[in-house]
């Protein structure tokens, strides 16, 4: 239980704090990490993949089988440019060390995904602000427990990467149900998602049911065809 406690003070860590610029508070430190490269390349030498961990898996800190919740400890925001632009994707599994009080200590590389810089940055946050705010200090602290997590460095788009129309036409009956409905116009860069409902079920999301017909002006139910358009747009931010 004390593993889970300890992630979101990672989460907090990170997220709640600006870590300082490198450098900064650390120029009477002699230590790069407060955690060894010897503990690091031990732990590596011992590590089993989370894919290959069972249900049994479990130590004083609780079970292990799932990756920690690393919300605001990496993201795609934090994609490397050159990798982005080459198109380098990767899987990575790192391990975040706890200090006493659950005091975060370092990050480090379990399963590398081939690239050195989307590994770099898989930890870049959590070390840094670790890094900097090291103070003076002659030894290191004594780690107490650990938390793993794995992430994919993927080339994903935003749900709408530009603007998309996509407009129906349905005939209301006078019973006010639906009569026919379809597909006038679908353009720009349509989500799958969206696609997929949109070409099986045109209308299936366009309006609300009320079941109630429309009428002409002395009251008597009437057909109506109805034309729903709606339309996504993406822009730039002014500057």
């Amino acid at each position: 239980m004390k593993s889970k406690i300890w992630i979101v003070s990672v989460v907090g860590l990170v997220v709640g704090l600006n870590p300082p610029v490198v450098g900064q508070d650390s120029e009477n430190s002699d230590l790069e990490y407060l955690v060894s490269d010897e503990r690091v390349e031990a732990d590596r030498a011992k590590y089993t993949p989370l894919s290959q961990r069972g249900l049994a898996d479990c130590g004083a800190g609780g079970c292990r089988k799932r990756a920690a919740d690393t919300t605001g400890l990496v993201t795609l925001a934090d994609y490397p440019l050159d990798a982005w632009n080459e198109k380098r994707t990767g899987r990575v599994e790192a391990r975040i060390y706890v200090g006493e009080e659950g005091r975060v200590l370092h990050c480090a590389i379990m399963v590398s995904s081939g690239h050195e810089d989307l590994d770099h940055a898989t930890c870049r946050r959590v070390n840094e602000y670790t890094r900097n705010s090291l103070g003076a200090k002659e030894e290191r602290p004594k780690v107490v427990d650990h938390t793993d997590f794995r992430f994919d460095w993927e080339l994903k788009q935003p749900e709408f990467p530009d603007s998309i129309t996509v407009t129906t036409r349905m005939i209301m009956g006078r019973d006010g149900k639906e009569k026919s409905c379809e597909l006038v116009e679908m353009s720009g860069p349509i989500p799958d998602r969206v696609r997929q409902i949109t070409e099986s079920e045109p209308c299936s999301w366009t309006l609300a049911r009320t079941k109630a017909p429309y009428r002409d002006e002395e009251g008597r139910p009437i057909e109506k065809a109805v034309t729903v358009t709606y339309q996504v747009t993406v822009e730039d931010v002014p500057k």
